[in-house]
């Protein structure tokens, strides 16, 4: 198996997909256990930046990667990308029900997907509380911004782009 991975891996830096395909669906057909599944994840993510998110969601179904923390962002990502908003709402939920601080990828899951619900007071406590912990990250705070704005809450969104403006982290043409 792990020939193939390494076939397979030098296929994707050639960018020679379908060897590639080839060799990792050898590599998950002889690896076993843990193995297998981490075959899977990496090629799941190949297959979701070939552009394919659904086959990758499905891949990553096969090898029970809601059920393996490690595997979970990779699987919320390839279902918000194949719009699965159901399967990525009840992962969110899993991850809730687990207990404990949610993990960034399900703080980003669950603020993607109360936007998509238009539930505007959990998008801003999914994306604020994510920001908090990801201050640099400009696109998120001006998204958590922009959210603000859609709930009518102005005074909060002003504080957000002042923050950004007198921080330094936005370019001027992120806050136009």
């Amino acid at each position: 198996w792990l020939v193939a991975l390494l076939e397979a891996r030098i296929a994707v830096l050639r960018d020679d997909a379908p060897k590639a395909s080839v060799a990792f669906e050898h590599s998950i057909a002889t690896a076993e256990g843990l193995e297998r599944r981490r075959v899977v994840a990496e090629y799941a993510e190949f297959v979701r930046g070939r552009g394919d998110p659904k086959r990758a969601a499905s891949l990553l179904e096969e090898a029970d990667a809601a059920a393996t923390p490690t595997f979970r962002s990779f699987y919320a990502r390839a279902l918000y990308e194949a719009k699965e908003i159901v399967k990525l709402a009840a992962l969110v939920e899993r991850a809730k029900a687990e207990g404990g601080a949610l993990p960034d990828w399900a703080l980003l899951a669950g603020g993607n997907v109360a936007l998509l619900q238009d539930d505007l007071p959990a998008a801003i406590d999914y994306l604020g509380e994510l920001s908090r912990r990801k201050p640099s990250e400009v696109d998120l705070r001006i998204r958590l911004a922009q959210t603000y704005v859609r709930a009518r809450q102005i005074t909060q969104a002003l504080g957000v782009l002042d923050a950004l403006r007198d921080g330094g982290h936005a370019a001027p043409h992120q806050l136009l």
